[in-house]
């Protein structure tokens, strides 16, 4: 799984895809993990179709639409925020550490963060490297000479 960023014109494809409608309530929120624990920890029958798994997750998807608009709310303001942090501290850069699948582990406005994680879990990644990035606007990570940090 990704935890990049969604670009600019992926943002709007979604927008143009769910339309207008109001966002997720906390309510909702909760009522999806709800069932989300159901599906997992009722009895599945062995032999014949799941019906009760089927119509929890039927629910679930018609209630996407309002999670959606609230996942795009919360990208625009870690945006938001993530301008105001480079501004305001005259950061320039975003540091990390990514294994060899592409996750991405212990985000930080300095290399110091990312160091620490890296020499106390580091041996339990697959092929961990330290990385930056640019935080306006967010670009690509790109490995980092350790003395870089």
């Amino acid at each position: 799984m990704s935890t990049e960023p969604l670009t600019p014109e992926r943002l709007a494809e979604i927008r143009e895809l769910i339309g207008t409608r109001p966002a997720a309530t906390d309510r909702l929120i909760h009522g999806l993990a709800e069932s989300v624990r159901d599906v997992r920890e009722h009895q599945h029958p062995a032999a014949s179709e799941d019906i009760y798994c089927g119509n929890l997750r039927g629910w679930m998807g018609e209630r996407m639409g309002p999670v959606l608009v609230r996942l795009l709310a919360a990208e625009a303001e870690v945006a938001r925020l993530r301008d105001v942090m480079a501004t305001r501290a005259g950061v320039a850069a975003q540091y990390a550490v990514r294994t060899k699948g592409g996750s991405v582990f212990a985000l930080g406005i300095n290399g110091a963060a990312a160091e620490a994680f890296l020499a106390e879990h580091g041996r339990h990644l697959p092929e961990p490297e330290l990385v930056s990035r640019p935080l306006t606007p967010a670009g690509p990570w790109a490995p980092v000479e350790r003395g870089d940090a």
